[in-house]
């Protein structure tokens, strides 16, 4: 029976094979995956899990078929001759199944501390869910190094004038919202630091605000996303 997983606190959800698609989904909370693939559900541990990926896996199936169809057609057809536009299509076919099984199919795979693998094969592999795996992939590393504080702090660049529509209690910027931040690991990536200027360290647990994450097309990442003001104890001095 799968695990209990409470909706309200996922933090990032990614759409396997098309927007809105509920039955073909991945949200991930801080302590679990859940999956719904083919409208089947299954809800796992992030302690479990090693890593994500996506990549094209290589068909069996096929690969078996055409190189056993190909070679034999090829042979059959030097033995006898007398039909050659049915050994020309065996040929073709056995080849064409050859080239399918090694081009393989997009999957999204989820690697267990074991070394077990868990596959789901997809039409293809979006913008999305790359970017959905890199996130979740630095969940699972940020698990490794509770000992970082930044870990589990999010970062919101904003000048001066900005910066006092962030808070409650503060007039707002309406233009502000909604305003992507960065992970510690996606501020190192960008070349960024939290000491850069204008950049503000903020506590998702003190918000007082759902800080969810969201693809950001620009940049390609699941980014960190506040839609409104938050709580000014939510902020960390540098």
């Amino acid at each position: 029976m799968d695990d209990f997983f409470d909706l309200d606190l996922a933090k990032a959800l990614v759409y396997l094979r098309s927007a809105g698609d509920q039955a073909n989904k991945i949200l991930l909370s801080d302590e679990k995956l859940l999956i719904y693939y083919k409208k089947k559900k299954n809800t796992l541990q992030l302690d479990s899990v090693r890593s994500l990926k996506t990549e094209r896996v290589k068909l069996l199936f096929p690969l078996i078929l055409g190189g056993t169809l190909a070679p034999f057609a090829l042979l059959s057809f030097f033995v006898d001759p007398y039909y050659p536009w049915v050994h020309l299509v065996l040929i073709l076919a056995g080849l064409f199944l050859l080239y399918l099984g090694w081009m393989g199919r997009p999957s999204f795979t989820v690697v267990f501390k074991n070394g077990d693998e868990i596959q789901h094969h997809l039409p293809e592999i979006s913008p999305h869910l790359d970017a959905f795996v890199d996130f979740a992939n630095g969940q699972i590393e940020n698990r490794k190094s509770k000992g970082n504080r930044w870990a589990e702090v999010v970062f919101f660049e904003v000048d001066k004038a900005s910066a006092k529509g962030l808070f409650e209690h503060e007039p707002h910027n309406n233009t502000l919202f909604p305003l992507y931040g960065y992970t510690y690991r996606q501020l190192l990536a960008t070349g960024k630091t939290p000491g850069n200027s204008g950049m503000l360290a903020i506590d998702p647990l003190y918000a007082g605000r759902e800080v969810k994450f969201e693809y950001e097309k620009h940049t390609g990442m699941m980014r960190p996303t506040l839609n409104g003001a938050i709580s000014r104890h939510a902020l960390i001095n540098n």
